[in-house]
């Protein structure tokens, strides 16, 4: 389905320019021979149907092409976090069933470290792709439906692979084309990593698919961000907040002009005014706040930030939103309850772990696990979490999971993680530690275990140590008293 989508496209644009990265311009042509390419090295392997594909790749063409290649053969495609630790590589790669990775050459020596083999001559030497394969089960079941599976933090340390048909994508691609009134026009730089559902869809899928133009660079660079805006008249700009705060504190040239940007979106964390306002006054642009989840793809969007500041806006046309309070969707506005959502773009279900399933997906709705409330304008505000989810920069870090790797450490009897908020309004992640009885240990060696184990993200960042923790009568850690 989208393969095809994106065939039409390619016929009716083979010499226009579809993906620019920092040292090189692809067309649409050269995108579908690189499909090619790697559609053969799908088939010279016989793979079984029900086998799942998992992409470890940067933002670029070899990470569409891969994506496009698999999608025209039925497979499942599993999107796999690129700064990933080996070890969170290895935990999906072995709970989703995935036996073959498209990798690159820099992630060779990762792969290696988790036992899995290489098979050489697959690619040519001038293409930067490597065909991986691990020895691990897949049930015929698991994927009973097809589609883009991607990886998400979840509740009680668990990580979560949500399953998307391509229907279920196309649904938002149509929906955010509509709610933008987007045309072949469109020529975006795609900021945010594109295994996440914002980068992937709204960033990569919506332009490509429109015979559009995307452009992508190595790392976040504001500099480097503004110059590219400029030079290629970039008219839509895809970023998170911290992007935004860091181009309004850049030392930018006098010359910089945004004029040409039509659309500053953001997502994958709040907005805070302060960062909205700095922007408009240095840049001349409006950021719209964005709100959507990896379950559902885009759910929200607040044109008017200035309007309602602390609201995420109002529900696409193709989605609906609903407050449930003890499983009863309130009839009233204004009243805060848990947030669920209905729409032909959500997910199926989790492939891992199932067993949340149940309490996720009911009767066609999904649960965001946010706490919000809708005005009498059909504003959605988030007032909380319903678990102790920690947002650091749109990434979502768990305590119970970092708890459980500083508790790996002997030396280490108790611990628990909460965040600080910084004067640049971030969420930083804080641990407070009790040390075993007559036990010697430092900051840095809790650091280096922890690199090891766990996303640069999920390190903390301030270490404290203490006599206990503040607990209830039950044993229960009381992180609020901690904060």
């Amino acid at each position: 389905m989208l393969y095809e989508k994106i065939l039409t496209i390619i016929q009716n644009n083979k010499k226009k320019i579809a993906i620019r990265t920092q040292n090189d311009c692809y067309t649409y042509d050269d995108l579908n021979k690189l499909i090619e390419i790697v559609k053969l090295a799908i088939l010279n392997q016989n793979i079984d149907s029900f086998i799942p594909i998992g992409i470890l790749l940067p933002n670029g063409i070899n990470f569409i092409a891969a994506l496009f290649a698999v999608l025209s053969l039925d497979f499942t495609v599993v999107l796999l976090g690129y700064s990933f630790k080996p070890s969170e590589l290895l935990y999906h790669i072995k709970s989703g069933g995935i036996q073959i990775v498209f990798s690159c050459s820099d992630k060779s020596e990762c792969l290696n470290t988790i036992e899995g083999k290489k098979l050489s001559g697959v690619f040519d030497a001038d293409v930067d792709l490597e065909y991986w394969v691990f020895d691990v089960e897949t049930s015929e079941n698991m994927y009973e439906k097809k589609g883009i599976c991607q990886l998400t933090s979840g509740v009680g340390g668990k990580s979560k692979a949500s399953l998307r048909t391509q229907q279920a994508i196309l649904t938002e691609i149509n929906g955010t084309i509509e709610v933008l009134k987007l045309n072949e026009d469109i020529r975006v730089l795609t900021l945010t990593p594109i295994h996440h559902s914002y980068g992937l869809v709204v960033g990569t899928l919506v332009p490509l698919l429109l015979g559009g133009e995307v452009l992508f660079l190595r790392e976040f660079n504001p500099i480097l961000a503004s110059e590219t805006i400029m030079e290629h008249n970039v008219n839509t700009l895809v970023a998170v907040p911290f992007m935004y705060k860091l181009l309004n504190e850049s030392k930018l040239s006098d010359e910089i002009d945004f004029s040409q940007l039509k659309y500053c979106l953001s997502a994958g964390a709040p907005l805070h005014i302060n960062v909205y306002m700095a922007f408009k006054d240095r840049f001349k642009k409006k950021i719209i706040q964005d709100y959507g989840s990896t379950e559902t793809g885009l759910i929200c969007i607040n044109f008017d930030y200035e309007y309602k500041y602390e609201s995420v806006g109002q529900a696409i046309t193709t989605t609906e939103i609903g407050i449930f309070i003890d499983a009863v969707r309130q009839t009233e506005t204004n009243v805060v309850g848990e947030v669920w959502v209905r729409s032909k773009g959500t997910a199926l279900r989790y492939i891992y772990p199932s067993k949340i399933n149940l309490e996720s997906f009911y009767n066609d709705w999904y649960n965001t696990y946010d706490l919000g409330k809708l005005d009498d304008e059909l504003y959605l505000y988030i007032t909380g979490k319903k678990s102790n989810i920690i947002n650091i920069d749109g990434l979502k870090a768990d305590p119970v999971e970092i708890e459980n790797v500083l508790l790996e450490l002997d030396q280490i009897s108790e611990a628990a993680i909460t965040f600080q908020r910084t004067q640049e309004n971030r969420n930083i992640l804080k641990a407070y530690i009790v040390p075993s009885k007559n036990a010697v240990l430092t900051e840095e060696e809790i650091l280096k275990h922890c690199r090891i184990r766990l996303s640069d993200y999920k390190l903390p960042r301030i270490i404290n140590f203490v006599n206990e923790l503040p607990k209830t009568a039950t044993g229960k850690i009381l992180r609020g008293s901690l904060q």
